[in-house]
């Protein structure tokens, strides 16, 4: 009897320490604040303040920035930008990468068309979750590394990606296009409104099987300077009502 309960306790032990080991891996593989393996789309979006999850030899990442300014420092997998807009846009884009070979020197690297990347936005103002049907890798002005007709294998190109022979995709996007409000269904997205956003990007094999994901956190809140203007309004208020009284 106490030799089976030995080897029930060693058996249990082993398979405590193998979950532990994999929540660990798990856990770790997700580095926020980081770099890439390489960006190859815009002046206006420097390679830092990545959110990536690197496992299973690919590489995915998710950040925000301020638009045509840089990154946003994240404080943790945090971002914090500010509300409003320009030119019609909100002030800040967010970004994704899917890198199926880093640093690629492969003869024969995996391909696009052999995975599929899902994108969810989950608006905590609102209380609504929208995911991207069904495929952020095949949004039309994605920019890619790899072959196409347009470009040498390896090479960087913007635009009519081919996913037989490329093996990279990334982008900058809006909450404010009107294509990406209607691909993730959040057409009462108001950029002067202070919210929460948490995007989570997920990295799907040909049979469905998770290979990666990632996932930010995005909060906007008004700009230092709305913020003195509302607080000069708040005492003119106070003023005009000790007068009254």
């Amino acid at each position: 009897m106490k030799a089976t309960w030995r080897v029930y306790s060693v058996g249990f032990a082993i398979v405590v320490l193998a979950m532990v080991q994999g929540m660990a891996r798990a856990t770790a593989l997700v580095s926020p604040g980081n770099s890439i393996s390489g960006t190859y789309f815009g002046s206006g979006n420097p390679n830092s303040g990545w959110t990536v999850d690197s496992e299973n030899g690919v590489e995915i990442g998710l950040a925000a920035n301020l638009r045509f300014i840089g990154p946003i420092t994240p404080s943790g997998s945090t971002y914090t930008a500010p509300t409003g807009t320009s030119g019609g846009d909100a002030l800040w884009d967010f970004l994704f990468s899917v890198d199926l070979c880093p640093d690629c020197t492969s003869a024969t690297p995996p391909v696009l068309n052999n995975f599929s990347a899902e994108l969810t936005l989950q608006d905590v103002g609102l209380g609504t979750t929208m995911s991207s049907p069904p495929n952020v890798l095949l949004i039309p002005d994605n920019n890619c590394v790899g072959g196409s007709p347009a470009a040498v294998v390896g090479s960087p190109h913007a635009g009519s990606c081919d996913g037989t022979m490329d093996w990279a995709a990334q982008n900058a996007e809006n909450l404010s296009f009107a294509g990406v409000a209607s691909v993730l269904d959040d057409p009462s997205f108001n950029p002067n409104l202070a919210d929460t956003y948490i995007f989570t990007l997920t990295l799907l094999d040909a049979s469905g099987a998770q290979v990666a994901q990632t996932s930010i956190t995005v909060n906007t809140v008004p700009e230092p300077s709305s913020l003195a203007l509302f607080g000069v309004g708040l005492l003119g208020l106070y003023g005009i009502r000790r007068r009254m009284a």
